[in-house]
C-alpha cells in the first residue's frame, strides 16, 4: 500500500505526526512501512539542536525522516538521501530592510540515483550572497568537497535549479523505492497537492491531514481533479485547498496528541486506532 499524506493547513497540519502512527500500526500487523519526503527544508537557526548531528552524518536532510527511519527500526541501513531527495537550508538573513526568500536561504541540495549501481549523487548549490551566522556557514561548507559545490545568486537560479534538477532527482529516488519495498508513505511539502509528476501511477490512497483529522481520498478521483485544476507544468503548485471537496472522501478517523512517543505501545494502536487498523489491514 503506497500513501500519500497532504496538509489541509500550510503548516503545522500533523503530517508526520499521521506517518509516525501508520508506521507503528504497520509494525504491529507484522509489515514494514518506508518514508518518503520528496522535498523539504529547515532553517538551522530554529534547530540549532541538530546541527551537530548533521555534521556527524556529513550531510543535511529532513529531521522527519530522521525522525520516522527511526520508529520503523529497519533491520538495514538505507541512505536517508534516497529518502528525501530535494532538501534546503534556509538561516537568518542579517538584513534589517528589503529582505527576500532568496536572502535566506543559504544551501540546496538534489540527490539522484544512477542506474545500475543505485548509488545516490548530489549536487549542492550556495546561495553566497547569504548573510547568517558565520561559523556555521563555514562549517556547514566544509562538508562538501569544492567540486561537488556550485553558487548562486538571484531567486531565478533557484527557480531554474528547480526545473533542471527537482523531477530526476525525485523520480529517480522514488523508482528504487518503489521497486523495493511493498509500502511507501509519501509526505508532501507544507500544504502542496502534488508532490511530483505521475505519482498518481503509484498511489492507492492519498491522506489528507488536519490536527485531530486523517481523511481518507479517493485517489482515482482526486488525481482527476489534480488533472482540471493544472496542467501538467503547474501541477507541482497546487495546494490541497484547491482539489480537496467532500466527494473525495472515503473514510475519517480520529487522530490523537501523543505527549510522548517513546510511550507510544502497541496496547495505544489497539485501543485508539482499531478502526484505522482494520482499514489498512483490509485494503494492504
Amino acid at each position: 500500500m503506497n500513501i500519500m499524506l497532504i496538509g489541509k493547513n500550510k503548516f503545522d497540519s500533523g503530517k508526520t505526526s499521521v506517518a509516525r502512527i501508520l508506521t507503528q500500526i504497520f509494525k504491529s500487523l507484522g509489515l514494514e512501512i518506508i518514508p518518503f519526503k520528496p522535498h523539504s527544508g529547515f532553517n538551522y537557526w530554529y534547530n540549532y539542536n541538530f546541527l551537530e548531528y548533521y555534521f556527524k552524518f556529513g550531510d543535511f536532510y529532513s529531521k522527519d525522516i530522521l525522525t520516522l527511519l527511526k520508529d520503523a527500526k529497519f533491520s538495514y541501513k538505507i541512505n536517508p538521501l534516497i529518502l528525501n531527495p530535494v532538501h534546503r537550508v534556509l538561516g537568518p538573513t542579517k538584513k534589517l530592510f528589503n529582505e527576500t526568500f532568496f536572502d535566506e536561504i543559504f544551501l540546496i541540495r538534489f540527490t539522484n540515483l544512477n542506474k545500475p549501481n543505485f548509488i545516490p549523487k548530489s549536487k549542492y548549490y550556495i546561495n553566497q550572497n547569504h548573510i547568517g551566522i558565520q561559523e556555521i556557514i563555514e562549517k556547514i561548507k566544509k562538508l562538501y568537497i569544492p567540486e561537488q559545490i556550485k553558487f548562486i545568486n538571484s531567486m531565478s537560479e533557484v527557480e531554474e535549479l528547480y526545473v533542471n534538477n527537482f523531477s530526476i532527482s525525485v523520480e529517480s529516488c522514488f523508482s528504487y523505492l518503489n521497486s523495493n519495498f511493498e509500502n511507501i508513505i509519501v509526505e508532501c511539502f507544507n500544504d502542496a497537492a502534488y508532490p511530483f509528476l505521475n505519482i498518481e501511477n503509484y498511489i492507492d490512497y492519498v491522506g489528507l491531514v488536519t490536527p485531530g483529522k486523517l481523511y481518507i481520498l479517493n485517489s482515482e478521483k482526486y488525481f482527476k481533479k489534480c488533472d482540471l485544476m493544472a496542467n501538467i507544468n503547474s501541477k507541482l503548485l497546487l495546494t490541497s485547498s484547491k482539489i480537496i471537496e467532500q466527494s473525495l472522501i472515503i473514510a475519517e478517523f480520529d487522530i490523537y496528541p501523543v505527549n510522548d512517543w517513546n510511550k507510544f505501545l502497541k496496547h495505544q494502536i489497539l485501543n485508539k486506532y482499531s478502526t484505522l487498523k482494520k482499514f489498512i489491514l483490509k485494503n494492504t
